[in-house]
Protein backbone atom coordinates (compact mmCIF):
# COMPACT_ATOMS: atom_id res chain seq x y z
CA UNK A 1 0.00 0.00 0.00
CA UNK A 2 2.86 2.37 0.80
CA UNK A 3 4.39 1.89 -2.67
CA UNK A 4 1.03 2.63 -4.32
CA UNK A 5 0.68 5.80 -2.25
CA UNK A 6 4.15 7.04 -3.15
CA UNK A 7 3.58 6.31 -6.85
CA UNK A 8 0.26 8.18 -6.79
CA UNK A 9 1.86 11.10 -4.99
CA UNK A 10 4.70 11.26 -7.51
CA UNK A 11 2.28 11.10 -10.47
CA UNK A 12 0.10 13.82 -8.97
CA UNK A 13 3.09 16.08 -8.39
CA UNK A 14 4.35 15.58 -11.94
CA UNK A 15 1.07 16.94 -13.30
CA UNK A 16 0.80 19.99 -11.03
CA UNK A 17 0.24 23.46 -12.43
CA UNK A 18 3.17 25.83 -12.70
CA UNK A 19 4.48 26.99 -9.34
CA UNK A 20 3.43 23.93 -7.31
CA UNK A 21 6.21 21.71 -6.04
CA UNK A 22 6.32 18.65 -3.80
CA UNK A 23 8.12 19.36 -0.53
CA UNK A 24 7.54 16.09 1.32
CA UNK A 25 5.63 12.86 0.78
CA UNK A 26 5.18 10.11 3.36
CA UNK A 27 2.53 7.84 4.81
CA UNK A 28 1.61 10.72 7.12
CA UNK A 29 0.75 13.06 4.24
CA UNK A 30 1.94 15.25 1.41
CA UNK A 31 3.33 18.79 1.74
CA UNK A 32 3.05 21.03 -1.32
CA UNK A 33 4.55 24.51 -1.80
CA UNK A 34 3.10 27.22 -4.04
CA UNK A 35 5.52 29.76 -5.50
CA UNK A 36 3.25 32.31 -7.13
CA UNK A 37 4.04 35.50 -9.00
CA UNK A 38 3.25 38.90 -7.55
CA UNK A 39 -0.33 39.97 -8.25
CA UNK A 40 -0.80 42.69 -10.86
CA UNK A 41 -3.51 45.25 -10.08
CA UNK A 42 -5.30 47.34 -12.66
CA UNK A 43 -8.61 49.05 -13.32
CA UNK A 44 -11.51 48.34 -15.66
CA UNK A 45 -14.56 50.44 -16.44
CA UNK A 46 -17.82 48.51 -16.84
CA UNK A 47 -21.05 50.40 -17.57
CA UNK A 48 -19.57 53.62 -16.25
CA UNK A 49 -18.31 52.16 -12.96
CA UNK A 50 -14.62 51.68 -12.24
CA UNK A 51 -13.46 48.34 -10.79
CA UNK A 52 -10.08 47.09 -9.59
CA UNK A 53 -8.70 44.02 -11.38
CA UNK A 54 -6.14 41.53 -10.13
CA UNK A 55 -4.24 38.94 -12.16
CA UNK A 56 -1.29 36.60 -11.70
CA UNK A 57 0.90 34.77 -14.21
CA UNK A 58 -0.02 31.10 -14.71
CA UNK A 59 -3.22 31.46 -12.65
CA UNK A 60 -6.79 30.91 -13.79
CA UNK A 61 -9.61 33.30 -12.93
CA UNK A 62 -12.92 32.50 -11.34
CA UNK A 63 -15.09 34.08 -14.02
CA UNK A 64 -18.62 32.94 -13.17
CA UNK A 65 -21.30 35.56 -13.79
CA UNK A 66 -21.89 37.67 -10.70
CA UNK A 67 -18.66 36.62 -8.97
CA UNK A 68 -15.37 38.53 -8.83
CA UNK A 69 -12.53 37.45 -11.11
CA UNK A 70 -10.09 36.12 -8.54
CA UNK A 71 -6.84 34.39 -9.59
CA UNK A 72 -6.68 30.75 -8.52
CA UNK A 73 -4.32 27.80 -8.87
CA UNK A 74 -6.05 24.44 -9.26
CA UNK A 75 -4.78 20.87 -9.30
CA UNK A 76 -5.93 17.35 -8.63
CA UNK A 77 -4.54 15.47 -5.66
CA UNK A 78 -5.35 11.77 -5.46
CA UNK A 79 -5.91 10.16 -2.09
CA UNK A 80 -5.48 6.37 -2.16
CA UNK A 81 -8.27 4.06 -1.04
CA UNK A 82 -8.17 3.86 2.73
CA UNK A 83 -6.38 7.22 3.02
CA UNK A 84 -7.71 10.05 5.16
CA UNK A 85 -8.33 13.31 3.32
Amino acid sequence: MRTVFLLLAAAACASFASGLTLVESSQEGVTIELNAAQPVFGTEVIRGAQYTTVSMNDAENLAEAGLPRVPVYRTWIEIPIGGNG
